[in-house]
């Protein structure tokens, strides 16, 4: 859902679905992977950080480029993703 909400622009509702989702399971790196793009999409650039070392930490391989592979977004679904990911200071590979 978070990663509909991204594609929406509505970045402020992903957050707080994907907040839900790492309280509720904070090992999964999926939602702290759309936690970490919702934040940076909306400014939120120290919690986006803090949330990308979570990512690593339970995906140490996690890049932009892996992604993409791993996922398969469209161009058009993962833009926005992407963009939010490389602001948070996602590698790109």
């Amino acid at each position: 859902m978070g990663l509909a909400l991204i594609q929406l622009g509505r970045d402020a509702e992903a957050i707080a679905v994907t907040r839900r989702a790492v309280q509720h399971n904070p090992n999964i790196a999926a939602s702290w992977r759309t936690l970490t793009a919702a934040l940076a999409l909306s400014g939120r650039l120290d919690e986006a950080r803090y949330s990308l070392s979570r990512v690593l930490e339970l995906d140490p391989t996690c890049a932009i480029n892996a992604m993409r592979v791993r996922v398969g977004y469209s161009d058009k679904a993962g833009a926005r993703i992407f963009q939010g990911w490389r602001d948070a200071g996602m590698p790109e590979s």
